[in-house]
């Protein structure tokens, strides 16, 4: 039996975007890497809620380091685009449409599985009709367990 391509995340090959995270009472520390969040003001994202549509993945803060701040809110990083390793809240398979599933608290990071231990943000199959903007979909499934609850996925921001 031929051996599977499987294709590999590429977050941290992709264009990071320097923005505002977080709330003036939330700032972001370096737990809330790996999570999913949403657009809530200019340049501003913060955590997604289950069933909210994913525009990007925080890739940085720089709060602890260097307690870097604009106007009260945390400076980060976030990439929208390219392929992530993602964690199953539910049986998934290629193809589905996903959302963000409930995010840990922020203060509690995601968890850390997958190549190189990555923080995988926890996802979950979308409603019925999809709509653009800010789809994301599963384009493979771990080699152990394809697409059961728990494991790593691997999704495209479509």
């Amino acid at each position: 039996m031929p051996q599977r391509l499987q294709i590999v995340p590429t977050i941290h090959k992709e264009k990071i975007r320097t923005v505002s995270l977080g709330t003036n009472a939330r700032l972001f520390k370096a737990s809330e890497i790996g999570k999913a969040v949403k657009l809530i003001g200019p340049g501003q994202y913060d955590l997604c809620a289950a069933d909210d549509k994913i525009e990007g993945i925080v890739t940085s803060s720089e709060y602890e380091t260097y307690g870097a701040t604009r106007g009260g809110l945390t400076i980060g990083g976030i990439v929208c685009s390219g392929y992530v390793e993602v964690v199953s809240a539910e049986v998934l398979a290629v193809g589905d449409y996903v959302v963000a599933a409930a995010q840990p608290a922020l203060g509690t990071p995601v968890q850390s599985i997958g190549a190189g231990d990555i923080p995988c943000t926890p996802v979950k199959k979308a409603g019925a009709s999809p709509t653009a903007p800010f789809l994301m979909r599963i384009v493979d499934l771990s080699l152990a367990n394809p697409g059961a609850a728990g494991t790593v996925c691997i999704a495209e921001f479509v």
